[in-house]
């Protein structure tokens, strides 16, 4: 209360004693007064976090656990699984007078051993050069036979119209090939040249030409893709696990698990290395040590496969990545296809194939810790009382009782922090003092680690006059609580949705005011 509300309490009692008053005594006059206020009466159960906060889900049982799950953390399209380069040059040379010739050429690929056996092309070129030896017009004709355009043989007219050298380009779009004809069985490319008009010239006159694929980019392919490994596009992916972010250190998730999945339409086996580096919200990175996961690809055209791998703390070191707090996780890796090369059976892929890798992140809270500490900090603390008012307080004391359905003791401990300027733009929080209380009794666990009876537990914070002047002094308060699980963090618990906590708390002030 302050001294001028005390006072007007006071002033009828003043009036009619007035004539009994010593005023020469005044200086040794005190009030003494003592309040024990009840100043809290909360309850809280683990479904009231639950309910809201999306990150954690309840089971059926009421057990609580943590869930992160993303569908595509990444995925490969058509272009990265299977691609051809553009082809070499081809020298097309024809004679006046000649029959039509028939040349076949090895279709050119990445160099990992495709044997590629029917492509069809969504956009493609085809670039030609032309040298006329004569004065007049001339015009050939290329068939590409084991190529098909609406169901009929590729065929396309090259002209030079004057004597030197024409170039051009020809969409070829759509293009069918049938790869297998040539004596390989695949990879062959034949084309047919027959001169349409020779200008007049003399039989026997001889025409240089060439033709060159560029820019070719698959609707579909067929045959064997190769051994060889894609690069996969890196990423960063927010956690949102909001309910660690002040948990500082002595976390012991004990069975948390991460599930990757492989979903594809894609007819390529290949396995999947993945880089997966938690980062937590101090900066701190820990890498997820897994085995590659396996995507053994459908064996019809238009079916779906679905690949997938657990990770647990059997076979990767994820205790110790949960615990680190993930606040972000950066993603990369890489696909080695068929890496057990060419089996006999054809790849497959087709312009709407679809492949993705998913992730999903559980952690059942099945908990093992040992001082596990939580800090709250409060960073502009201010009582707002003044000087007269600090020191009429003779004595304060919090009381707190506590039944406690939560399978922890808890430490409390209150750091009353002071800033400090050094004048050259260094400011230091320094701690001047803090109080320490017992705050909770771990409640009794069964077997299984569940909560079998709740504890009742009664404490009190007395702050004497140093502790009550560095108080209502300090600048910043830091609030920091150490948890142990049951049995002084040697027995694994679980916490459950109907796990609470009842705390009542007084405070007991008593005040010494100079009248």
């Amino acid at each position: 209360m302050k001294r001028s509300q005390l006072l007007l309490l006071l002033i009828p009692v003043l009036i009619s004693c007035v004539k009994e008053l010593d005023f020469n005594n005044l200086d040794d006059l005190e009030y003494r007064g003592q309040w024990v206020l009840p100043i809290i009466n909360a309850d809280l159960t683990l479904g009231d976090v639950v309910a809201g906060d999306s990150t954690f889900t309840a089971d059926p049982d009421g057990g609580i656990r943590i869930i992160f799950e993303e569908d595509s953390i990444f995925g490969a399209s058509i272009a990265e699984l299977v691609a051809i380069p553009d082809q070499e040059k081809q020298e097309i040379p024809f004679v006046a007078g000649s029959p039509p010739v028939i040349l076949e050429f090895e279709l050119g690929t990445l160099g990992s051993g495709e044997q590629l056996k029917k492509i069809e092309l969504s956009k493609g070129l085809l670039k030609w050069t032309l040298d006329n030896p004569v004065a007049n017009p001339v015009q050939y004709e290329l068939a590409i036979l084991n190529a098909t355009l609406n169901g009929d043989t590729a065929k396309f007219i090259l002209s030079a119209n004057t004597m030197g050298i024409d170039t051009g380009s020809i969409d070829i779009s759509g293009l069918d090939f049938d790869l297998t004809q040539g004596s390989l069985g695949y990879n062959n490319l034949k084309y047919r040249t027959q001169i349409l008009n020779d200008g007049g010239a003399p039989v026997g006159t001889s025409y240089k030409s060439t033709v060159q694929l560029v820019n070719i980019v698959l609707d579909e392919a067929n045959g064997y893709f190769g051994d060889r490994s894609v690069n996969l596009p890196s990423l960063t992916q927010n956690t949102n696990i909001s309910g660690f972010e002040n948990i500082l250190n002595g976390l012991k998730i004990e069975n948390p698990t991460i599930a990757l999945k492989i979903v594809g339409n894609v007819g390529l086996p290949f396995e999947v290395e993945t880089d997966m580096d938690g980062i937590n919200k101090k900066g701190n990175i820990l890498p997820l040590v897994i085995s590659p996961i396996n995507y053994n690809s459908p064996v019809n055209q238009g079916d779906w496969d679905t690949s997938r791998l657990t990770i647990n703390r059997g076979n990767s070191n994820i205790v110790d990545f949960i615990s680190n707090v993930p606040d972000n996780i950066a993603f990369a890796g890489k696909l080695h296809l068929n890496p057990n090369g060419n089996t006999g059976t054809d790849n497959f892929i087709t312009q709407d194939g679809e492949m993705y890798v998913g992730v999903k992140i559980d952690i059942p809270l099945e908990i093992k810790t040992k001082d596990l500490i939580v800090e709250q900090l409060i960073p502009e603390f201010d009582l707002d009382f003044d000087e007269e008012q600090t020191n009429a307080i003779e004595k304060l004391k919090m009381h707190f009782k506590v039944t406690n359905g939560f399978p922890f003791d808890a430490n409390l401990r209150l750091e009353f922090m002071d800033i400090v300027d050094d004048g050259v733009g260094n400011i230091t929080a320094i701690v001047t003092d803090s109080v320490n209380v017992d705050l909770l009794t771990s409640a009794v666990v069964d077997a299984s680690g569940r909560v079998l009876t709740p504890t009742v537990s009664r404490s009190e914070i007395v702050f004497d006059q140093t502790n009550i002047q560095n108080l209502l002094e300090a600048d910043r308060l830091n609030i920091r609580v150490t948890f142990n699980s049951y049995n002084n963090g040697n027995d694994l618990v679980k916490l459950y949705t109907n796990d609470f906590i009842n705390v009542i708390a007084g405070i007991d002030v008593k005040l010494k005011v100079k009248l």
